[in-house]
């Protein structure tokens, strides 16, 4: 096992793993053109590298991360994806050589520019798959970024005056992320969280079956669920309501019932069925973002947390 606490230092180990691996996988929440850059001239030209990135429009606005970076990665022919709550900064070598430490994919956690981070690092030879499975898993759960999203993102970021930190926004808007910034039966829970759900058996495409396939590390389910299209359209939905209280049960299954694209539409039973788990979901998995309360003795009502 190494420790790293110099940048210089951990250049050289990383050159070196580079130099002699086909596969690298990076978790890294920051990644800019200038950190992609020097990767990538040490990254053989056979060698295949994934980057996840935490990519939440804040950090582009902020400069924490830039679309460079990810253009350049798309454009090499290497693999994107995004998880919203991720904070790992994980280099996997080859499933052999892992570092784990406070570097990010960046200019500054690379030390490439006079001013940057004082980072730490500790590096060690992989054993057993069982050391790589909890960074695996996490680039399972993200969700892939192409050329065509990265256009919408930048087309929305360049509509988009800086804001100050506490004002940047944290979700994309659903016509940035997804195709279709409609919603369809299956992007809503079919089932209740940590049921077996016969539906999720034949259709492991389905955004919840894969949510339900982590069900056994709560944290990464817990991004994932807030990565849902689902998820980030109600929270679109609250953040727009101006009543402090939020939004009822009733407004929410009437905008649910609008926006639902489905041919022929859904009986408004199973559009409440379907709310009612996602209800559940959020209880288990985003109380910390989205309250679910009863006003009185009336319906259940949804408002941003940070209202308490």
């Amino acid at each position: 096992m190494i420790f790293i606490t110099d940048s210089h230092k951990l250049r050289q180990v990383i050159s070196g793993q580079l130099g002699r691996t086909r596969v690298v996988v990076a978790l890294s929440a920051y990644v800019t053109y200038s950190g992609v850059e020097w990767l990538l001239k040490k990254l053989p030209k056979d060698a295949r590298l994934t980057i996840v990135g935490r990519f939440a429009p804040q950090d582009f606005l902020n400069g924490a991360s830039d679309t460079k970076g990810i253009r350049c990665l798309l454009d090499e022919g290497h693999e994107v994806k995004a998880l919203q709550q991720l904070h790992a900064k994980v280099t996997l070598f080859d499933n052999r050589f892992i570092l784990v430490g406070s570097a990010n994919c960046t200019g500054k956690g690379y030390g490439l520019v006079e001013q940057g981070n004082v980072e730490a690092t500790v590096g060690f030879d992989i054993e057993d798959e069982t050391s790589t499975e909890s960074t695996l898993s996490i680039v399972n759960s993200a969700i892939p970024l192409t050329l065509d999203i990265l256009n919408r993102i930048d087309d929305y970021l360049a509509h988009q005056i800086k804001p100050t930190k506490t004002e940047a926004p944290y979700n994309w808007p659903l016509d940035v992320l997804f195709h279709t910034p409609g919603l369809f039966v299956v992007d809503l829970p079919l089932c209740p969280p940590l049921e077996d759900c016969e539906h999720y058996n034949h259709n492991r495409h389905i955004e919840f079956a894969a949510i339900e396939e982590l069900r056994g590390n709560f944290e990464l389910a817990k991004a994932r669920f807030k990565s849902s299209k689902i998820y980030i359209w109600l929270m679109s939905q609250i953040e727009n309501c101006d009543d402090v209280n939020g939004l009822s049960f009733g407004q929410v299954s009437s905008l649910l019932h609008n926006a639902l694209l489905d041919d022929p539409s859904p009986y408004r039973r199973t559009v409440k069925d379907l709310q009612a788990n996602l209800y559940r979901y959020l209880e288990l998995y985003a109380e910390d973002e989205i309250h679910v309360y009863k006003l009185g003795q009336k319906s259940q009502f949804v408002r941003k947390t940070d209202f308490i």
